[in-house]
């Protein structure tokens, strides 16, 4: 395989927890692009010793030997990227073990993964804005595996953060958690965390939350019951392969197509929903509260309700979880030696009993009124206090 020439490569460089990884490209709108979706969960930091280097390039010749070597019969694949309930799959094309190549047909570019040397190489024929979501997919994959091989419980939760307190919006799809999340944005001194995905690691008697980056959506029926933040959305939509300048360019044509589309859906990075929301966000914070979330139109207003540790606890281990399967299983893509392929049902038990003695959680029942209360969880704090 061809060696990599850094030479004229623009570097940028990141950490997650302890993880420090570095990034290199050509192409400088992506990794501006890049900075703007992962931050400020993936912190900025000056690195001369990474612990892995991503790059993304267009090398034409090595592009074209590989495209050479497709379509492959009866190919197999290779868990790449852990989505809620299972992996993103790419077709393999070699592996020894320790590197592997695999082709991603959805967005045409090749992956190449020296585990030894910790280098995961994204190959494009053309390198663009179609290119950008891979590598932020890779960036998280590596966070991802870097916090579960360090036994950090993976949810699937919004989170904000109110004064100085965070709360965590746990459950199952179209829970109302993104909903509620935008609700509770309106409020002021409020700051982002995250829309869909959390790590929760305890440190030193509390529990720290850390966000993860993920397109943030929000469903046309979600825009109906939250009017304010639907009719900003229509004044500015922002599509999240672009930058926030690459926006400002794009936004009179793009706008045209929104208004009147009654089954819109906002799709937009961190940094986009932070300006529409004009908040700022925070890569971490101690957790106050952890919060389930549910549409229940028998209810009128909202209910909210404590719960039990123990019933707490199984909620998070049967709804909030970011379970690729049954037990937790790591990607085997960038899995290195040494670090878990497979995290048992009763480890993850036990983090999940920790977290429910250690902060108040709470059932929320919302109704069709809800989202007309100016402030949804001032009362919750209060009981949280209490």
């Amino acid at each position: 395989m061809n060696a990599i020439d850094f030479d004229g490569m623009n570097t940028r460089c990141f950490e997650y927890g302890n993880l420090r990884i570095a990034v290199r490209s050509h192409d400088e709108a992506s990794l501006v692009w890049l900075e703007e979706f992962s931050c400020p969960a993936f912190r900025p930091i000056d690195c001369d010793h990474p612990d892995w280097t991503v790059t993304l390039e267009r090398d034409s010749p090595l592009y074209g030997a590989l495209i050479q070597r497709l379509p492959l019969t009866n190919p197999d694949s290779v868990d790449f990227f852990t989505l809620d309930g299972s992996f993103q799959q790419h077709e393999l094309l070699e592996s020894d073990g320790h590197c592997l190549i695999a082709y991603d047909r959805d967005n045409s570019v090749f992956y190449i993964i020296d585990k030894i040397n910790c280098v995961v190489r994204i190959l494009a024929e053309a390198v663009g804005r179609f290119c950008r979501m891979p590598l932020a997919r890779v960036l998280r994959e590596l966070g991802t595996i870097h916090c579960l091989s360090a036994g950090h419980l993976h949810c699937h939760a919004a989170a904000f953060v109110l004064g100085d307190q965070a709360i965590a919006l746990a459950g199952v799809k179209r829970s109302g958690k993104t909903s509620t999340l935008v609700h509770s944005l309106l409020q002021p001194s409020t700051r982002f965390i995250t829309n869909d995905r959390l790590f929760v690691q305890y440190d030193h008697d509390r529990l720290l939350i850390r966000g993860m980056p993920t397109i943030l959506k929000v469903r046309s029926k979600s825009l109906d019951l939250l009017p304010e933040f639907g009719m900003r959305f229509r004044s500015y939509p922002y599509r999240y392969r672009f930058t926030l300048e690459e926006s400002e360019c794009d936004v009179s044509e793009w706008r045209k197509t929104m208004f009147g589309k009654s089954d819109l859906v906002a799709r937009m990075s961190t940094a986009q929903f932070c300006e529409l929301m004009d908040i700022s966000a925070i890569g971490q914070a101690t957790l106050a509260a952890f919060v389930f979330p549910r549409v229940t139109p028998d209810v009128e207003c909202v209910h909210i309700e404590r719960l039990p540790p123990e019933v707490a606890a199984t909620r998070l281990f049967n709804e909030s979880l970011i379970a690729a399967s049954s037990p937790q299983k790591t990607a085997e893509a960038f899995r290195r030696e040494g670090e878990p392929s497979v995290l048992s049902d009763e480890a993850v038990k036990r983090q999940c009993e920790r977290v429910a003695h250690l902060v108040p959680c709470y059932d929320c029942d919302i109704g069709p009124a809800s989202y007309q209360l100016p402030y949804l969880f001032d009362g919750l704090l209060r009981k949280a206090a209490a």
